[in-house]
């Protein structure tokens, strides 16, 4: 439940980064940049461990390869 709540959280943070990044134009508001700060910020704060973060970002990684490898493919 807890892999769940994590790929929600980062997905959801890094659509609200892309929010922020278009109506604040700057280098500290680049979607990456941003929402990676927000997701470690909330993680300290919710007291969630890498350990439990993990799974979640190995599911996103697996997900992204995939993705990344079909759209090269296309190139």
């Amino acid at each position: 439940m807890i892999t769940i709540f994590n790929i929600a959280l980062t997905i959801g943070v890094y659509n609200l980064s892309r929010v922020i990044s278009k109506r604040f134009s700057s280098p500290i508001t680049t979607p990456v940049f941003l929402s990676t700060v927000l997701v470690i910020t909330i993680l300290l704060l919710l007291n969630i461990t890498y350990t439990d973060y993990k799974p979640a970002l190995q599911i996103m990684t697996l997900l992204l390869g995939r993705y990344c490898s079909f759209s090269c493919a296309i190139i």
